[in-house]
Parts: C-alpha cells; sequence; structure tokens
C-alpha cells in the first residue's frame, strides 16, 4: 500500500507539473499539492494517547515556533528587497512557506508512526 501511494504521489506531481508548465502560479500550485499528498496518508494515522516527551515536544516546538518564524522570515526579506530594488525575488511566497510546512510535516509523520507502532501493541 505504502509503494502504490508513493508511486501515486510521484505521477501526480509529476503530470500536474507537465499539464502547468505555462501557467502563471505554477509554483505556488505545485507546492499546495505537494502539501496535500503529504498530508493524504495522515488522514490514516490515529494520534496515540501516551506520547514520549523528548521527540513530540521538539517536534510541536518547531512547528510552533519554527513555521511562524520561517513565514516571518520571508516576508520581512521580501518586504526589504521590494523596498531596495522595486522588485520581487520570489514570484510567489507560498513556495517558501508551503514547502517548509511540507518539510515539518515530513519530521512529524515518523514520529506518528513510531508511537503508534510502539504504543498500539
Amino acid at each position: 500500500m505504502t509503494i502504490v501511494m508513493v508511486l501515486s504521489s510521484v505521477l501526480h506531481i509529476y503530470y500536474l507539473g507537465k499539464l502547468l508548465e505555462r501557467h502563471k502560479e505554477r509554483a505556488g500550485l505545485m507546492a499546495v499539492n505537494v502539501l496535500l499528498q503529504i498530508l493524504c496518508p495522515l488522514t490514516f494515522l490515529d494520534h496515540p494517547k501516551k506520547l514520549p516527551e523528548i521527540p513530540h515536544a521538539i517536534v510541536y516546538m518547531l512547528g510552533a515556533s519554527g513555521l511562524s518564524i520561517v513565514n516571518s522570515i520571508t516576508l520581512l526579506t521580501e518586504l526589504i528587497s521590494k523596498a531596495e530594488t522595486g522588485e520581487r525575488n520570489v514570484a510567489d511566497l507560498r513556495v517558501i512557506v508551503l514547502l517548509a510546512e511540507s518539510v515539518y510535516i515530513c519530521c512529524w509523520m515518523p514520529l506518528q508512526l513510531y508511537s503508534a507502532c510502539k504504543y498500539s501493541f
């Protein structure tokens, strides 16, 4: 099932990239689809009752503060560069923000799988 899901996600992203080759907002739409493809398998996981303290606390703090900091720094850098040069460096800020969220979820998913395997038996 895992292989089918990964293969399906890869093919979906590949063909979506081909469909959106000339689209103006291609990068942002691809970032949204990558995030959605990562979130789909997480719907099958149940949240465990008991959690290991340290790993989940670290990931929670990275998610709660780290993603906010990444979003703020991205926006601040873009505003400063636009004020100085009058041009934007990144055409679509969704690319940076959504890919940072995708990386966070990819770090959180193994912890959830580990907890589910450890505490379900």
